[in-house]
C-alpha cells in the first residue's frame, strides 16, 4: 500500500527513536519493508503516493514532501535493502 508523506514522518520520527535509525535491526528493516517498499518504488516511479505523476519543482516547494522523501529514498532504503 503507498502510504501518506505523514504515516511516513510518524513512523520515523513517532514510532521510532532516533538510534533505531542507524543500527542493524531485522525488526526494523522488516518493517519498513513491508509499510513502505510500494510507497518507495512509486516515488522512484517519479509518482507521488496519490498516483499522481509529478515535475520535480512541484514537491520541491513543500517541506512535509521534501522531509517525506528524504526519509523514504535516503534513510530507509538502507533498511529496505538490508539482508540479514
Amino acid at each position: 500500500m503507498i502510504v501518506t508523506p505523514q504515516e511516513v514522518l510518524d513512523f520515523w520520527f513517532v514510532e521510532w527513536e532516533p538510534a533505531d535509525w542507524f543500527k542493524k535491526s531485522e525488526e526494523f528493516d522488516n518493517e519498513i519493508r513491508t509499510r513502505f517498499l510500494e510507497t518507495y518504488e512509486a516515488i522512484v516511479a517519479g509518482k507521488l503516493p496519490s498516483g499522481v505523476v509529478v515535475q520535480k519543482d512541484v514537491w520541491q516547494k513543500l517541506s512535509c514532501w521534501i522531509n517525506f522523501l528524504e526519509i523514504c529514498l535516503g534513510m530507509m532504503l538502507r533498511h529496505l535493502l538490508q539482508m540479514h
